[in-house]
């Protein structure tokens, strides 16, 4: 899933230094490689937080 993620952020980050700027904003879009990687990995990120607990707010004494 990372190794995916960053390849298709390589791809996008090609087309910026291309100067393809249209094409590099068209690949972040949701229904992209990019944007399902992205997604991917930010459920990944998420259900780690659930996992150890991390945003979980603690009440005070």
């Amino acid at each position: 899933m990372r190794k995916a993620f960053h390849g298709e952020a390589g791809k996008v980050a090609h087309e910026i230094n291309a100067k393809k700027l249209d094409q590099a904003t068209n690949m972040l879009e949701g229904t992209t490689s990019f944007g399902t990687a992205s997604t991917e990995v930010g459920m990944a990120v998420n259900k780690l937080k659930k996992i150890v607990g991390w945003g979980m707010r603690v009440s005070g004494p």
